[in-house]
């Protein structure tokens, strides 16, 4: 007799791992005592392990699961996967491709396809307690997961106090997680609260060393950002975690570096930010080119500006600011054309004035208006004017001051100037208000370019260069009453003023009232501390003054230098060619005389 039989074995190991054992039995009947041997053995095995035993017609699903299974155990999990999810395909209640699905997707943090797999088996014989059991760290992980999405969006949502607050409380609560740990370092950090920050993490140390140490790198510079804002950036530029470079800590940097200088360090931080990618690329790299546009390095600020696309207004008007600085202005009037109307009234107002501004610097480098242009121009000085403010944006009225001027438009010319008086004079705009009252002068503009400069003179009465420059228009006039006196309360108000000094000395001079010039000089040479320089100019003048002076000298009893009330004072640094007017004294006889050849000389050179 023959027995014949094929069996699959399935025992379940410690750590939950599974082997499978085929045993086939032929049987020959050589001895009845040996065929009851062997039956006893099979029976044996049987009762040692729990086993399922499948006749030779096992289901399509079964035999694939088996496969599969093995395929498992041999670490082969992406192969394995394919089989499982043929299974589910065959049987969507497989419970042993269920539970292995579920097992996969928990391993590879699906944790909510893994929940909804290993849900249906909580009541199983085979699988429960294992499915139960993952259940329970899924739980756990989602619980982490929350408290961590918690976390982020309190720290991008500037609400510091309560990212730490979670950070900490999740920390105690779920042991043995490494990232609540760091965030808690973090945020203790970003509050202050540099002792919390420390004692999180040496905790996170010993999880991730080499992450520990960026995260300390930010701690040690966030703690000396105010009193060391240069360090602050030098090490935060090394950080490569961007969990450690939210959107306040690149806030708080930003304004760290507009309160307190942070050096190249900040150009650096800028560029390694735009490097990172991402949504905050781009925004990085404007602040980036509006740098380069604070430091006049309009070159680069292009150049960044130009890396991708410009989509928006703004970014199109910096855009034209750069290339109009960088010499580029036949660009700028192409693009404030296609923007002419577009945007908001603000936005329209600086597309015009960069439109403008880009017009002035061709025209002026060219010598002569663009060709085509100039209805646009007016068309621009009017919507400027007409939308400017009182009392603000100088920058506006002068640069249509400049393109009237440019046209030789006097009806504008006199609107911009109403604007301009209107405005705040301070000094970073005198010396374009100077070189438009040149303009003006130039265009045969005479009264307008007085007018300019008086106005200026009203808000600002003891700016040295606005008095010698209405003193020159006076002397050109032949006002030398007007410019004298001008002079003199010039001189009163900025004794240090040497170029001052000398003009007013030559003016003096010039109305004939040498000794009184000469006078002004000895009294100016008495001066201790005044300039080898200085003191050469004042000496060739009294040479050119040559007898005249000394023949007045002897004829006067006293010296009428002190109504003058001229300080001893010098010190200026402004060049003597101001003061260089080329005036021809006159002497007592009414006999013109020239200044000498020296003379001419130092009037060229600077003083110190």
């Amino acid at each position: 007799m023959i027995v014949e039989s094929s069996i699959i074995l399935r025992r379940e190991h410690p750590g939950q791992r599974f082997a499978y054992v085929s045993l086939g039995a032929r049987i020959r009947s050589m001895s009845f005592l040996r065929e009851i041997n062997a039956i006893c053995i099979t029976l044996m095995f049987l009762l040692q392990y729990p086993i399922q035993i499948f006749a030779g017609d096992a289901s399509v699903e079964d035999r694939i699961y088996y496969s599969a299974e093995s395929l498992w155990r041999e670490g082969k999990i992406n192969d394995a996967k394919k089989d499982f999810l043929r299974v589910l395909k065959l049987n969507p209640n497989h419970h042993g491709a269920l539970f292995y699905m579920g097992t996969f997707e928990y391993q590879e943090k699906h944790l909510s396809n893994a929940q909804d797999l290993l849900e249906k088996l909580q009541n199983d014989s085979e699988f429960g307690s294992r499915a139960r059991k993952i259940l329970a760290d899924i739980k756990r992980e989602i619980e982490v997961k929350k408290a961590l999405d918690s976390i982020k969006i309190y720290i991008e949502g500037g609400a510091l106090n309560s990212a730490f607050e979670e950070s900490k409380k999740s920390a105690f609560a779920y042991p043995g997680k490494p990232e609540l740990i760091f965030y808690a370092a973090f945020t203790a950090a970003l509050n202050g609260d540099f002792h919390s920050s420390r004692e999180f993490l040496e905790s996170y140390k010993m999880e991730d060393r080499q992450a520990g140490q960026e995260l300390q790198s930010f701690i040690d510079a966030w703690e000396v950002r105010n009193d060391n804002p240069r360090e602050t950036l030098k090490k935060i530029n090394l950080i490569t975690d961007a969990r450690l470079l939210p959107q306040c800590v690149r806030e708080g940097i930003h304004k760290l570096v507009t309160e307190k200088d942070g050096g190249d360090e900040y150009e650096k931080f800028l560029i390694a930010e735009a490097k990172r990618g991402g949504n905050t690329a781009r925004e990085s790299e404007i602040k980036l080119a509006k740098l380069y546009l604070g430091r006049r390095d309009f070159v680069k600020a292009a150049e960044i500006l130009e890396k991708q696309p410009i989509e928006n207004i703004e970014d199109n008007i910096l855009l034209m600011e750069a290339l109009t600085e960088s010499d580029q202005e036949i660009r700028v009037l192409k693009i404030g054309k296609a923007l002419y109307y577009s945007g908001s009234e603000e936005e329209r107002e600086k597309i015009r004035l960069n439109w403008l501004k880009a017009f002035n610097r061709l025209s002026l480098r060219s010598g002569s208006p663009i060709q085509g242009e100039e209805e646009l121009v007016i068309t621009t000085i009017e919507s400027l004017l007409a939308d400017l403010k009182p009392m603000e944006k100088s920058e506006t009225s002068l640069a249509c001051i400049k393109a009237a001027t440019i046209l030789g438009n006097e009806s504008l010319i006199h609107k911009g100037m109403e604007k301009v008086f209107q405005a705040e004079a301070n000094e970073n705009i005198v010396p374009e208000l100077i070189a438009i009252s040149e303009m003006l002068s130039a265009k045969k503009f005479t009264e307008e370019s007085l007018a300019l400069l008086e106005g200026v003179l009203a808000q600002r009465p003891e700016d040295p260069e606005v008095i010698k420059m209405i003193a020159k228009k006076y002397i050109v006039q032949d006002r030398l009453k007007d410019a004298l006196a001008l002079l003199e309360s010039g001189v009163k108000s900025n004794p240090k003023s040497i170029s001052t000094f000398f003009m007013y000395v030559d003016t003096l001079n010039s109305d004939g009232e040498t000794k009184k010039a000469g006078d002004c000089l000895l009294m100016r040479l008495q001066d201790p501390d005044i300039p080898d320089l200085a003191r050469r100019q004042i000496e060739n003048r009294l040479n050119a003054m040559g007898d005249t002076f000394s023949s007045e000298t002897e004829t006067s009893n006293s010296s009428d230098v002190s109504s003058s009330s001229i300080g001893p004072s010098v010190g200026d640094s402004a060049s003597n060619s101001s003061a260089g007017i080329n005036i021809t004294p006159k002497t007592s006889s009414g006999v013109i005389s020239t200044a000498s050849s020296s003379d001419e000389k130092f009037k060229e050179i600077s003083v110190p």
